[in-house]
């Protein structure tokens, strides 16, 4: 007899066993088919070698950086465990803990790494039984200076409350401290007139009372007492009673050569130095008080001085369609900063025939006036300054405020815009004309220009870059700073026939300065004379390998 269950028991078995059969037949076609794949534990069997291989899964091979391919927890992207002994993300180190996190490790001198208020920049407490710096030691109190008069009671201060009482310090006789620290206070004596309680003998001042005996020049003459407190005048010189020291009276001629420090005497110690003195040519003295030594000397380094005639001349160009740039607020016309051409009259100057070289400005830094040009040893053209070979090529890495200083040093000054380009104008400056040599597009044998050499070469070295009245480089070889600010407006300011007109003197709203003529990696397009430098606009504070300067008086 048949139980109900019977046939449903068949019909599952037989169900099952057809599914198990269709899988292995799947499986079969399925491997007859597809390329074998790498095995994960030998990196065989795939398009790749070993090292491509990701045997731990974590989505980085030996090749991605993962240095150790046997554990996910280990590849370049995992967050780094501290002081566990394991590169977590493959870096090279294991960094050690800082357990109290205040920036410092048991590695780095913490000498507790579970107090954030101990480590080796920590300020110390004194007396307190914890070395709070980590300097082996607890300060002690008696180590430090209270009362600021840098003596400690560990020094020998007596009494460090008070500033005026440290060993050495002036004695005031009867008023119960011991000043000096010498274990006494002396009875006063009757030689002491101001009744401070100093003996007149060593008093600085002995007429008017200074218990501190303050002398700020060290001439042995109290403050109060001083007819000249910004320079030492032990005798207290007067020559024309006025109450000022002839040290600092600059309308006394101390050292009787004609002249005083109101009259232009620029050393009134030196009878050899005033106003129009013949220079000695000694190297260091300004004898004729101009600013600078030896000046006509045969060691004077300055560059020949070219003299530019006073009168009218053009600033600006056409270059650009002045009702394109009323309608371009962003200037995008790198010309438009040139409009609109002005006729203005310019008093006579002299501008340096060449630009300012690395042996003109060293010997400014030699003497101390100028601070040296900056410099970096990852960036080889800073490090030309200090090179012989390029001693006579101009400087660069100087800012606006360095070569200012160096013009001033040397008796000069940086040339406005205005006597830049009149400059560039040669003996024509009422003609329009793109370059200093006119019209003639600049080529290697004329100017340092777009490339022709990689970088600056000596100053002078292209005949063809010259003005008619011998002004040279005004074309290429560096770029050259002007003095003021630069404006985009500013020409728009000026009117015809206007005189000497001077650049903003103070920040617009771009904060930079002017840069004129071309430089050795510039194109001829951005070389002219009327170009601003719009593309290559600089900070007053800036310092850049293609940008020098020359001086104009």
């Amino acid at each position: 007899m048949r139980t109900l269950s019977s046939r449903p028991g068949r019909r599952r078995l037989a169900v099952l066993a057809a599914i198990v059969g269709l899988s292995f037949a799947c499986q079969a076609e399925e491997s007859s088919t597809t390329t074998p794949v790498a095995d994960a534990s030998t990196g065989e069997g795939g398009a790749g070698g070993a090292g491509a291989t990701d045997q731990d899964r974590d989505g980085y091979s030996v090749d991605d950086g993962d240095c150790d391919d046997t554990t996910a927890r280990v590849h370049p992207e995992q967050r780094e465990i501290c002081g566990d002994g394991v590169d977590q993300n493959c870096d090279g180190d294991d960094p050690p803990c800082d357990d109290d996190r205040d920036g410092f490790s048991e590695a780095d001198g913490d000498c507790d790494d579970t107090e954030w208020s101990i480590n080796p920049e920590a300020l110390e407490t004194c007396d307190d039984g914890v070395d709070q710096d980590c300097d082996g030691a607890d300060l002690a109190c008696d180590a430090v200076d209270n009362d600021g008069d840098q003596w400690s009671v560990a020094e020998g201060d007596c009494d460090d409350a008070k500033p005026f009482v440290y060993p050495g310090a002036p004695e005031r006789c009867g008023d119960g401290n011991d000043d000096d620290c010498d274990g006494e206070d002396p009875l006063c004596p009757d030689a002491d007139r101001d009744a401070d309680g100093i003996d007149d003998t060593v008093d600085v001042c002995p007429d008017i009372a200074d218990a501190l005996q303050s002398d700020l020049d060290g001439d042995g003459v109290g403050d109060f007492c001083d007819n000249c407190l910004e320079a030492r005048n032990p005798d207290q010189a007067d020559a024309d009673d006025n109450g000022r020291g002839d040290a600092c009276d600059g309308n006394v001629d101390t050292d009787m050569d004609g002249f005083t420090g109101l009259m232009g005497d620029c050393d009134d110690a030196d009878p050899t130095s005033y106003p129009g003195a013949e220079e000695s040519c000694d190297g260091a003295v300004d004898n004729d008080c101009n600013g600078f030594p030896n000046d006509g000397c045969p060691s004077d380094v300055r560059s020949a001085l070219i003299a530019i005639p006073g009168g009218e001349t053009l600033l600006g160009s056409t270059d650009a369609v002045p009702a394109d740039c009323a309608g371009d607020p962003a200037m995008r016309d790198e010309n438009c900063d040139e409009l609109p051409q002005r006729t203005i009259v310019l008093s006579p100057f002299e501008i340096e025939a060449t630009e300012v070289t690395h042996r003109q400005y060293a010997y400014c830094v030699s003497l101390g006036r100028c601070s040296p040009p900056y410099r970096n040893e990852s960036l080889p053209t800073s490090l030309h300054h200090e090179d012989p070979a390029y001693a006579d090529h101009p400087v660069v890495f100087v800012s606006q405020g360095q070569a200012a200083t160096y013009c001033a040093f040397a008796g000069r000054r940086l040339p406005t815009e205005a006597e830049w380009e009149r400059a560039a104008r040669g003996s024509t400056p009422l003609e329009p004309h793109r370059y200093p040599w006119g019209d003639a597009e600049p080529d290697c044998a004329r100017s340092n220009l777009a490339r022709c050499r990689p970088g600056t070469e000596r100053v002078g070295t292209r005949p063809g870059d010259v003005t008619p009245q011998g002004v040279k480089d005004l074309g290429g070889n560096i770029k050259e700073m002007t003095s003021g600010y630069y404006s985009a407006t500013w020409y728009g300011t000026l009117r015809d026939g206007q005189m000497d007109p001077q650049p903003p003197d103070m920040r617009g709203d771009r904060d930079v300065i002017s840069v004129r003529g071309g430089a050795y990696e510039t194109q001829a397009a951005f070389s002219t004379i009327t170009y601003r430098g719009f593309g290559a606009l600089m900070g007053a504070r800036d310092r850049r390998p293609e940008v020098g300067f020359r001086c104009v008086r």
